[in-house]
């Protein structure tokens, strides 16, 4: 990017803070915005995420739709891991009704607050079950650190200080058949699915994963376990993970 594109983009951002602090001040309690497909909160904590998705919610939205609304149908189960404020839930819970369901996890405390506000505030309560806990290979803790000012970029795999959080396994969650898993953890995917050995062999799901450079280890461990299980992975071994960066969401579906 351009000297001239960074100055234009930080001007974006100055000018889309303003408006929403302005309108933060006029709120009582937690701003939400209506987009018109969903309400986006902000609360003017220092999160940047939230920042992030009312600049790019539009963007956003029409290119993840074009995506996962061929994924989902009215019925189905979603597992929604790493669901940081609700941004993914709340683009496809509307898709699975009636009957369809999402179980949606973020072990942020801070952050599941949020989420459980985003739920409330779109009227989700029915398709939406929000758990406050991460996935790993066994149930226990871990610390979660805030690598950044943005809630979207905290880890587990990072040293020092951070929260205090609770760990559960995807096959404990108990669900007998899952359409769609979506991981989002900042370079734990793979311990997420060495935790849902029999959802993955058994229910065989579409997966939603984020896979990328910055934590190069877990994602070719996790390419690996997804060609274990007969997912289709040969495009996947072709990218070079350098090129990746931070991370970019791929679907990747079993070869049967």
């Amino acid at each position: 990017m351009t000297v001239l594109g960074r100055a234009r983009n930080r001007a974006r951002r100055g000018a889309g803070q303003l408006a929403l602090e302005m309108l933060r001040r006029r709120a009582t309690g937690d701003l939400y915005v209506d987009y018109g497909w969903g309400s986006l909160i902000y609360s003017g904590d220092g999160d940047a995420q939230e920042l992030l998705y009312h600049l790019h919610q539009r963007e956003w939205y029409r290119q993840d739709m074009a995506v996962l609304r061929p994924l989902v149908a009215p019925g189905m189960t979603v597992v929604d891991v790493g669901a940081n404020l609700g941004f993914f839930s709340l683009m496809i819970a509307p898709l699975l009704r009636p009957d369809g369901r999402i179980v949606a996890l973020e072990p942020s405390r801070r952050t599941f607050a949020k989420l459980s506000g985003t739920i409330a505030r779109n009227g989700l309560d029915d398709v939406v079950t929000a758990v406050n806990s991460g996935c790993a290979a066994a149930a226990g803790s871990a610390t979660l650190h805030q690598v950044s000012a943005s809630s979207g970029n905290a880890t587990i795999l990072a040293d020092g200080g951070g929260e205090e959080i609770g760990l559960t396994r995807l096959d404990d969650l108990g669900l007998d058949s899952v359409g769609l898993l979506k991981i989002d953890t900042e370079g734990y995917e793979s311990e997420v699915l060495k935790g849902g050995t029999r959802l993955l062999g058994e229910s065989q799901p579409t997966l939603f994963i984020e896979l990328g450079g910055h934590y190069l280890e877990g994602t070719l461990e996790a390419i690996d376990l997804l060609t274990e299980f007969d997912y289709e992975t040969t495009a996947l071994r072709r990218i070079d993970w350098k090129e990746v960066g931070n991370g970019a969401n791929f679907v990747v579906t079993p070869r049967t």
